[in-house]
């Protein structure tokens, strides 16, 4: 637990420097509303948006080897696609929040939560987990509130102290400073500007430790300065120290005196050594590092009022340190080189940043370019904000490789009259979090409610993404289903080991099937019985579901529809079962007349191994979370598995399926002889459904089986 606690006290540390973000950047005069007031923290609504340059497909394809020539992978880019399409929405206030993530066809996914802020009651829920919401012990919530609070800075505290502190360093730094030359006059320094004074500085190793014994003795003398850093670094050990940071802080004075006396002991060594030009617009520097450097470097730094401009060019480690004899970089050489392509050793850094504040709006843009080892790649960020509406839109751009940026991230929020959604609790179980850990059975709710969730997220991806939807599709199809056995290889004198790819003469059919639509609702289900009928072995391929309206239209399909144990070889008599729920705005807005589902048939299938099983229900009914079909199987393998397929079918009396479930309990190894028990969830829509529409569960059938290897 001790993991946690400092993990959520760095977060709180990050928010509430967050928090303190704006009071520092921005006049106090900015926050406030008429009169002075706070300014009124309404919602505020973010919007979120990922876009990928198609031409990362073939970037990828290319790094990967999926690919050769340039081209791209097809499924990479349908991927790149979907991403484009989707969209992040969040809704915030003071004690509740929303998010959204989709399209503008429809939603993928939501998270709902909300807070009282007095007493730390919460719950959250998602699509994601149906049935369920989550919430966190109040008690937890408090206790981070007051470690927080302890943690918290005054803002106007801290820019006093600021202030002073760097009116003590810059006066150190200054009389430092008087120390080198400098000369006045009209230096014009080519794309820098004007400057009307220099200074030849020369830095060394034993100047720079004479600065830090200096600073030291600045907060060794001054309470003011050691009050702030003592201040500083207490936050710092209260992230640390679960405790708190009632221990004792160490000495800032003391350490840099002692640092200093480390840097002297040692021979003085040249540092860095140049330039800096001083001008009404800013302050220029010239600076390179000794030429017997490890790496040597050059820099161009501009700081400005407006701007600060930096271009940094280093050698490669194939420059040779200590060297007797060596030429001295040409440094404007090297640079042309790099740009042109033609130096894949060395390294060039560039730096372009604006601020500009003119309130209540207040810009600032940032462009940072590296090329090394003859890659380049650039950052580029641009922000708004107008603390008057509170409306800000930032964008950050990444480019490998190509002058256009390879993928934006854009965030824009302001404030809105839209209200967060409210969690969906209704017959929700609550599961809640504290400090101790979740129950077998709470462990147990939510594998179950996720499992029920994952069809419907897939289904949903068609209705949210209708043309990269089908591809998506089968792409996750063939990552969930069971791996299909290798093809032998055959060598020279052996016969071929048979193996999963038999040819045959099977014939697949379905022997019922029921489609299921509750009133009013946009979901439904579909369940499939699925026969070999013939006298030899054949493998099922994925299915086919078309939903029909009236006059036979076809409202939608479903592609890419397996068993429930996946792509399997059926031996003759031998069958599977199919589920797939259904989630489209046409199951609300339609009547279903009819549905055609057809099962594909292949040569090359999983061979599975099946295990003799028992299979009762215990439907307490709607009114109930305890609703379940019980699977008992021994693992008659000799050997740990914990790849078994579970799948229980509902039947009435006259054998029509009501419901069709699986489990793949691959967190629980089942050891050679062990007998256990699976539970198979059914969920209390299901049982309400049942109910109104007088469906009676009578029977209930099973299979449970493993991949042959």
């Amino acid at each position: 637990m001790k993991k946690t606690w400092r993990f959520l006290s760095i977060l709180i540390a990050l928010m509430l420097s967050l928090s303190i973000a704006p009071a520092l950047a921005q006049s106090p005069e900015a926050l406030l509303g008429p009169a002075g007031t706070p300014r009124d923290i309404r919602t505020i609504r973010s919007d979120i948006q990922l876009s990928i340059n198609p031409q990362a497909a073939a970037i990828i394809s290319m790094l990967t080897g999926e690919t050769q020539g340039g081209e791209s992978d097809p499924a990479i880019s349908t991927l790149i696609n979907a991403i484009n399409r989707l969209g992040f929405n969040v809704l915030a206030n003071k004690n509740a929040i929303s998010a959204v993530i989709g399209s503008q066809n429809a939603e993928l996914m939501d998270v709902r939560a909300w807070m009282d802020p007095e007493t730390y009651e919460n719950h959250i829920t998602t699509s994601v987990l149906p049935g369920l919401a989550l919430s966190i012990d109040p008690a937890v919530i408090r206790n981070l509130t007051a470690r927080a609070s302890a943690m918290a800075l005054d803002p106007e505290r801290v820019l006093q102290l600021t202030d002073l502190h760097l009116q003590a360093v810059g006066g150190v730094l200054t009389e430092t400073a008087l120390s080198f030359p400098a000369e006045e006059g009209s230096f014009i320094v080519g794309g820098y500007g004007t400057f009307t004074k220099r200074t030849q500085v020369v830095l060394t190793t034993h100047m720079m430790a004479d600065l830090l014994k200096r600073l030291g003795g600045i907060y060794s003398s001054a309470p003011v300065h050691m009050e702030y850093m003592q201040m500083i670094l207490s936050q710092t050990n209260a992230l640390i120290d679960e405790a708190g940071a009632d221990g004792e802080v160490p000495d800032p004075g003391k350490q840099l005196s002692e640092a200093a006396e480390t840097i002297k002991a040692e021979p003085d060594k040249a540092v860095a050594s140049g330039w800096v030009y001083e001008g009404e617009d800013g302050v220029y520097i010239d600076a390179v590092t000794p030429e017997d450097a490890a790496s040597p470097t050059r820099m161009h730094i501009f700081l400005g009022k407006k701007e600060i401009r930096a271009k940094i060019i280093g050698k490669g480690y194939s420059y040779t340190q200590g060297e007797e004899e060596h030429a001295a970089p040409e440094w404007e050489r090297i640079e042309e080189d790099i740009l042109a392509g033609e130096n894949h050793t060395d390294i060039l850094i560039t730096l372009n940043g604006k601020h500009l504040s003119d309130l209540p709006q207040i810009n600032t843009e940032a462009v940072i370019a590296i090329v090394a080892n003859g890659t380049s790649m650039g950052l580029t960020i641009n922000s708004d904000h107008n603390v008057e509406s509170m409306e800000s839109n930032a964008s950050f751009s990444l480019s490998i490789m190509t002058p256009d940026p390879l993928m934006t991230l854009t965030v824009s929020t302001k404030p809105t009259e839209e209200q967060p959604e409210e969690p969906i609790l209704g017959e929700t179980r609550t599961i809640l979090f504290s400090e101790n850990e979740l129950t077998d059975e709470e462990n147990t709710l939510l594998e179950t409610s996720l499992a029920q969730a994952i069809p419907a997220l897939f289904s949903r991806i068609g209705a949210v993404l209708p043309e990269e939807g089908p591809l998506l599709m089968q792409m996750l199809g063939e990552m969930m289903a069971p791996q299909e056995a290798e093809r032998p290889v055959e060598a020279p004198g052996l016969e071929e080991i048979p193996g999963a790819s038999v040819p045959g003469e099977g014939e697949l059919r379905v022997v019922t099937e029921n489609l299921y639509v509750p009133d009013g609702g946009d979901t439904g289900y579909f369940f499939a019985k699925v026969e070999n009928t013939g006298s030899d072995p054949i493998g099922t391929d994925y299915g086919s579901l078309t939903i029909l309206g009236d006059n036979d239209n076809v409202l939608f399909t479903r592609e890419y529809i397996s068993s429930t144990q996946g792509t399997i070889l059926l031996e003759p008599h031998e069958y599977a079962y199919v589920t797939e729920y259904l989630w489209d705005n046409a199951l609300r807005e339609h009547t279903v007349s009819s549905y055609t589902f057809s099962m594909g048939e292949q040569e090359t299938a999983q061979k599975i191994v099946r295990v003799p099983c028992e299979a009762a229900f215990d439907l307490p009914g709607a009114q109930s979370y305890e609703n379940y079909v019980n699977v008992t199987f021994t693992n008659t393998s000799d050997e740990p598995r914990n790849d078994f397929n579970i799948t229980a079918a509902l039947l009435d009396e006259n054998s029509n399926l009501l419901l069709v479930q699986n489990e793949n309990p691959t967190s629980i190894a089942i050891h050679p002889g062990s007998t256990v028990t699976i539970r198979i969830y059914v969920n209390s829509d299901m049982m309400a459904f049942y109910e109104a529409k007088g469906l009676v569960p009578a029977k209930v059938d099973a299979i449970v089986s493993y991949p042959l290897e």
